[in-house]
């Protein structure tokens, strides 16, 4: 396929199923190497400067190789290049990558890579399908499997975790968190063992869990937003709203602005409906609070 202004490229719901399907009878390489000679690109300054990237499309192509062969030194040095090119880079590693896993998710492929490459990968579907509420089973029984074989570090076990609550485990999930060794990651276990605590009915312990979370993450709005990043701390309104003293009721106002400002949080379009909701709760109570009573 070949569009105005570019060279020859593959759809892009196909590139990763011809991918995969070149590596299972090993053209891979050759294809790799025959695009280089026909579509090579230059060095800037000197032979040992950086590459100079026509576009980020080319830039991409080379990435997409560079995790196909799981090289995470020629990444770094992809990323080096595009700090350095003319065209501003829009993709992040883990998007890119994300969307390689999912185009479409293949358990078989995905199985025979390095282990480092599964659990990051892992993590950045199944917290995509949390946030989003997509199906992603397949991807759960892998990180499942990775676990019960002892090949989960802490990150996966979190994440595993949460896909846990998030189907209703709640025993599971609380001894998963049990048996982890948490240090460095206080912010998501105060996320996620304040989820459990609030789905068990135990609304005093779940705010006392989500705090340590919060604190955790940073005393900045910038640290406290991405906290919310957790699908877990989303329920931290609700047992703030539950609790429904003033105090309580100021800190939903406070994180609901805060997130309403961050266009590009997976929270923000659900800040207004809960603004609402907290403002008719306050209604109701003021309401409540004005009613004359039977001795009046």
């Amino acid at each position: 396929m070949q569009e105005r202004g570019q060279g020859p490229h593959c759809p892009d719901l196909l590139i990763d199923i011809a991918v995969r399907d070149a590596l299972e009878i090993r053209t891979f390489e050759p294809i790799v190497q025959a695009i280089h000679r026909q579509f090579p690109v230059k060095k800037r300054y000197t032979s040992h400067g950086p590459r100079s990237f026509p576009q980020e499309s080319t830039w991409l192509r080379d990435l997409r190789i560079a995790i196909y062969r799981q090289d995470l030194a020629e990444i770094e040095t992809l990323f080096d290049d595009a700090r350095q090119a003319h065209w501003r880079l829009t993709h992040s590693l883990s998007e890119v990558l994300q969307h390689i896993i999912n185009n479409p998710f293949d358990a078989d492929w995905f199985s025979s890579l390095s282990l480092d490459f599964r659990q990051y990968g892992l993590r950045l579907t199944l917290t995509e399908s949390a946030q989003k509420g997509l199906p992603a089973d397949d991807a759960f029984e892998l990180i499942e499997e990775m676990y019960h074989a002892g090949q989960a570090d802490t990150e996966t076990c979190l994440v595993y975790t949460e896909q846990l609550w998030l189907r209703g485990h709640l025993g599971e999930a609380s001894g998963v968190l049990s048996e982890t060794d948490i240090n460095g990651h206080a912010a998501k276990e105060g996320a996620l063992r304040g989820a459990i605590a609030f789905l068990t009915g135990q609304n005093e312990d779940a705010i006392a869990y989500f705090q340590m979370g919060l604190k955790a993450a940073g005393k900045t709005k910038t640290a406290q937003a991405s906290w919310f990043d957790n699908p877990a701390a989303a329920l931290y309104f609700f047992a703030l709203l539950n609790d429904g003293m003033p105090a309580a009721l100021q800190e939903v106002e406070s994180h609901c602005q805060s997130l309403q400002r961050q266009s590009d949080h997976w929270l923000q379009e659900s800040m207004s409906p809960l603004w609402r909701s907290l403002h008719n709760q306050r209604a109701r109570e003021d309401s409540s609070a004005q009613a004359p009573t039977a001795l009046s």
